[in-house]
């Protein structure tokens, strides 16, 4: 297959990244890529996207999202750029694992989002440049979920 590129901008808000994730996921099988992979690659997003509607922009009117997908096999570069409100410490979260037998009480609020993705992602790296915040990973095609990804500049 050839090198491929796939652009969108949409608002950060719920409507619209729910919109966004579908043009993705039919560019993404329009491409032949394989479905676990594509469910992958949703998910992923899915989180990312959520988070910079939830919190970059919150409850602010929704700024722009600018999504620019690169296929490159056997991998996909994925960069997500929006004008909210940058990284807490300018520095990616942690995310942590779930546990596997939580009591409700026991169950933490948030912070699994960025687990997936770092588990599912290879070089991950954000930076805030000028007002903008800049995510930017790759997956394998090759091999879905071969994270972790830990990087950051």
């Amino acid at each position: 297959m050839n090198t491929a590129d796939f652009k969108l901008s949409f608002p950060g808000e719920p409507m619209a990244v729910r919109l966004a994730l579908g043009e993705v996921t039919s560019w993404i099988r329009s491409a032949g890529i394989d479905e676990e992979f594509c469910g992958s690659v949703e998910l992923v997003l899915a989180e990312a996207l959520n988070n910079i509607a939830e919190h970059a922009y919150g409850e602010g009117a929704p700024g722009p999202v600018d999504l620019e997908l690169q296929h490159r096999p056997p991998e996909l570069k994925l960069t997500l750029m929006d004008t909210g409100r940058a990284m807490p410490g300018g520095q990616l979260p942690e995310g942590r694992a779930v546990n596997p037998d939580p009591t409700l009480d026991d169950l933490p609020e948030g912070g699994f989002g960025w687990h997936i993705i770092r588990t599912l992602t290879r070089e991950l790296t954000y930076c805030r440049d000028g007002g903008l915040n800049r995510l930017s990973f790759l997956m394998g095609l090759d091999c879905p979920g071969d994270g972790p990804a830990s990087k950051q500049p």
